[in-house]
């Protein structure tokens, strides 16, 4: 339908669409060419008053997709093109050419205007279309003048239709349906003055507009996106040769896009010029309807107050202004990047971008810490100045221009490249000068800043995690503490201002979290979670002494590729039942060291030693691990014993050391567990 036709849409509920909606196929033969002729008639039930006033017609070289199937099968035909001419508008005759015979019963799809790379109705991967935009999914549809919805027909608005198990024989009726839905943003003028609308737009957190693979053989058209660059979740209207609304009226304006539902919790933002609103309500724009949107214009003016002043630099992101120089030969203000969630309300610790906004019959000031936003009088420049300086604010739709009193044509504005403001040329600069001023609190209590989590700590366990912390508005002789809601995070060390260490043990089930808090007098708590991962199986390394693998004069064995260091003794012998014996009743060994770096790199989980005396002996068992005592003189016994040390998750020279005043003692097997 070319641009001198309508479609014509309902402006209720539902969409309806006259001149497509009844559609007969005749078969002329049948080939593997046949020629058709599809008459599509305006349904004449449907008046002018129910469309609105528009008339739907076709117009010559209007042209459509023609698939067919067996009744009940997906395998499809060829993208056939059927198309009008002149002559046959007053029929309403489409021509073209089956290029595929008919089963006795079929199925029929068609596409209104016809896409020459669609290959299959049932399209998710191959066959792209455009909806609601050109090969640009930034381009904007065009709507000329208040009201009209002559826009929403054409090629990047397609309408499709189905017949289902039709005899081969039989006249076929199509009822093409358009398959976007259209927003109608209905504005309302809420200021005082003329408003002309000339951009519309709406923004979900999906996309909503671009090039798609479109399903529609099935009974809901399914949209699969031809790929994120391709597509967008913004859609914009561009309004042309647009009429005044004057005060108190209202005008209507459609936006198509893809059909969606938007769920409760989920960001709608509509704007309408500089106006925008947001919602996070359940909306739902269905196929084929038109979904009307209440959009107030009201005039605003900024109050005195309390404020951050923001530009906006992405869907959360905005820019700050701050009173703090940023430190270039230009005197001008550094800019802030913060993230603000849409409350209404900003919480803050910093004060360089807290202002206390007043106003007298003069105009504005700005000020900060006793001194006020200036224009030094040359310059893309801005400076604080213990002298007030007045500045104009104007509502621009949802947000503020900002100018200098005494030079109008001074505006006050973040460098749309740099992270500065400054005051630039409304003539010649390009800076955007929309600010939006949020109520702020500056925070003077103590505050810990977030703490980030640390990386996920590794099964065998670990010591000296650590987390960094800032306390801001910090109190003399107070401190942090951490508590962990797990006891296998543990020992929280505070020496060093500024990090919190603690150690993880070792890990032998499945992954595992704990939430940790930190907490300062005055301050609310700050939370964060320690995760470490599950555990593989601990190793298992056993040496059992036999004859003759130790000297009396000390030196080194390797077992199993572990290799000991041991000192000498006055005596060595062997039992079977005990062990190695070192000294002797009437000789005997004060002191003995027996030790390795094999397990340097590793986690030890546990150590376990057997060991006795001999008979009225006197003999005590130590154990280190990386310089620590991890068992401290242990008096043995005739008796061969093992003796554990569990939880120990520490990495570092294994010594096993004994110490004796009387007679002999045995070693008899030393065993370590440990994470690689």
């Amino acid at each position: 339908m070319k641009k001198n036709i309508f479609f014509a849409l309902s402006i209720i509920a539902t969409f309806s669409f006259a001149a497509c909606s009844k559609t007969e196929l005749s078969n002329q033969k049948e080939s593997s060419k046949t020629n058709f002729s599809i008459v599509a008639g305006i349904n004449s039930e449907i008046t002018k008053t129910t469309n609105d006033g528009l008339n739907t017609k076709w117009a010559a070289g209007d042209n459509i997709n023609l698939f067919h199937a067996k009744a009940g099968e997906t395998e499809y035909s060829s993208n056939d093109e059927f198309t009008i001419s002149e002559e046959d508008l007053t029929s309403g005759t489409f021509k073209g050419t089956l290029t595929e015979v008919l089963d006795d019963s079929n199925d029929w799809y068609a596409m209104y205007p016809y896409v020459k790379q669609i290959v299959t109705p049932a399209n998710n991967s191959n066959g792209w279309v455009y909806i609601g935009c050109n090969n640009s999914h930034t381009t904007a549809q065009v709507q000329n003048g208040n009201g009209s919805m002559a826009h929403l027909a054409g090629k990047h608005f397609p309408l499709v239709a189905t017949a289902k198990n039709i005899a081969k024989n039989d006249p076929v009726s199509l009822t093409f349906s358009p398959i976007l839905s259209v927003v109608k943003f209905h504005v309302t003028n809420n200021t005082s003055t003329p408003l002309t609308v000339s951009t519309i737009s709406l923004t979900a957190q999906e996309d909503i507009v671009g090039c798609y693979y479109i399903n529609f053989a099935e009974s809901v058209p399914v949209f699969t996106a031809s790929g994120s660059s391709y597509v967008s979740k913004t859609a914009k209207l561009s309004v042309t040769d647009g009429a005044e609304i004057a005060a108190e009226s209202s005008a209507d304006f459609y936006l198509a896009i893809k059909p969606f539902s938007n769920t409760a919790g989920k960001k709608l933002t509509f704007s309408v010029n500089a106006y925008e609103k947001t919602t996070t309500s359940a909306f739902t724009f269905a196929p084929g309807k038109i979904k009307t949107v209440n959009f107030s214009c009201e005039s605003k003016e900024l109050e005195a107050g309390t404020y951050v002043a923001l530009i906006h630099n992405s869907e959360t992101s905005y820019y700050a202004m701050s009173s703090t120089d940023d430190g270039a030969s230009t005197k001008r203000f550094k800019s802030k990047e913060i993230t603000y969630d849409g409350s209404g309300k900003y919480s803050t610790t910093d004060a360089s971008i807290v202002w206390n906004v007043t106003k007298d019959d003069s105009g504005y000031l700005f000020e900060n810490g006793g001194n006020y936003v200036s224009w030094p009088g040359s310059g893309n420049s801005a400076v604080m100045s213990s002298t007030p300086y007045y500045l104009n604010v104007t509502a621009n739709g949802n947000y503020f221009n900002v100018s200098s009193v005494n030079t109008s044509s001074r505006i006050l504005s973040k460098n749309s490249s740099n992270a500065y403001f400054a005051f630039y040329d409304l003539n010649a600069s390009t800076q955007k000068p929309n600010f939006i001023f949020i109520p702020a609190e500056l925070i003077t209590t103590p505050v810990i800043e977030p703490i980030t989590a640390p990386n996920k700590v590794a099964a065998a366990g670990a010591t000296g995690v650590e987390v960094s912390y800032t306390i801001t508005n910090p109190v003399e002789g107070k401190s942090v503490s951490a508590v962990s809601a797990e006891t296998w995070v543990k020992n929280f060390n505070y020496a060093t201002e500024g990090k919190i260490t603690f150690d993880v043990e070792a890990n032998t089930g499945s992954e595992r979290t704990s939430e940790i808090t930190v907490s300062y007098e005055g301050a609310a708590d700050v939370k964060f979670t320690v995760t470490q991962s599950g555990s593989a199986e601990a190793k298992t390394y056993t040496w059992t002494l036999t004859s003759g693998q130790l000297v009396t004069a000390g030196g080194t064995y390797t077992s199993e590729s572990v290799t000991w260091t041991y000192g000498a003794m006055t005596y060595l012998g062997f039992d079977n039942t005990k062990g190695a014996q070192i000294g002797s009743s009437n000789n005997v060994t004060n002191s003995f060291n027996i030790n390795t770096n094999h397990f340097g790199s590793k986690t030890i989980k546990s150590i376990s030693v057997n060991a006795s005396t001999g008979s009225k002996g006197d003999a005590k068992l130590s154990i280190k691990v990386g310089g620590v005592a991890k068992l401290t003189d242990q008096a043995l016994t005739p008796s061969a014993i093992t003796y554990n040390v569990d939880n120990i998750n520490a990495s570092g020279k294994v010594e096993i050391v004994f110490s004796a005043t009387a007679k002999a003692y045995y070693l008899k097997s030393i065993s370590i567990e440990y994470f690689d």
